[in-house]
């Protein structure tokens, strides 16, 4: 997972350097991309354990612009990662849905370039709901139900936008979300009607999100 990241911060460095060159644009545009701008995106979800599978997520984002190259940017996503199997102090295997909820201080480098590269940093509220699936145990007459409490986390990234028109830019992001949430576990024997829970504080899930999307300007 840290390889991914380390390509796109390369990728990004690339692009930068490119950015610098004089013959970028072949005229000076007539548009600022200091605007007020909606999106759409798309993507994978890499999670940081290797027993939790990636995913494919889809969101929206809403940008306003706060002072001189420095925006606000609000993102939701959604996706569902499974948890391929279980281990002590952690989910058990099933299906993991997540609704991260991201507020971000973006800054960008450029403002008036078909191509805008960006940095950013910021808080996340992750909604989390998980099933569990363990066939195996139910068979043997035990139930397991899990809870997760949403949690709390920071995140880094950086990307860019590509203006493919005055209005529309087409977007590269990638960013480390740093999490960490509370879990409650009961077992049940259905034959004795006795069940044994247990909780597990601060416990870390942590994310690579990769994503591409459209951008419309104001």
């Amino acid at each position: 997972m840290r390889k991914l990241f380390v390509f796109m911060l390369i990728l990004f460095c690339s692009f930068m350097l490119v950015s610098a060159q004089d013959n970028w644009d072949s005229e000076e545009p007539s548009f600022s991309s200091l605007r007020t701008n909606v999106g759409l995106k798309f993507g994978m979800v890499f999670p940081g354990k290797n027993y939790y599978d990636k995913g494919i997520c889809y969101g929206v984002s809403l940008n306003f612009i706060l002072i001189e190259n420095f925006s606000i940017e609000l993102i939701g996503l959604r996706f569902t990662t499974k948890v391929t199997k279980s281990e002590e102090n952690d989910l058990s295997k099933g299906a993991l849905k997540s609704i991260p909820l991201q507020l971000s201080i973006k800054y960008q480098f450029t403002k008036e370039s078909k191509f805008v590269p960006y940095i950013l940093a910021g808080a996340d509220y992750i909604l989390y709901d998980h099933s569990v699936d363990m066939p195996e145990w139910e068979n043997m007459g035990f139930k397991i139900s899990e809870e997760v409490d949403n949690g709390i986390g920071f995140h880094v990234g950086l990307g860019f936008d590509i203006f493919i028109s005055n209005n529309i830019a087409l977007n590269i992001d990638g960013r480390y979300v740093f999490s960490k949430t509370n879990l409650k576990s009961a077992i049940l024997d259905t034959k004795s009607d006795i069940s044994v829970t247990k909780e597990i504080k601060d416990l870390n899930i942590d994310l690579i999100i990769a994503s591409v999307g459209l951008k419309i300007y104001f």
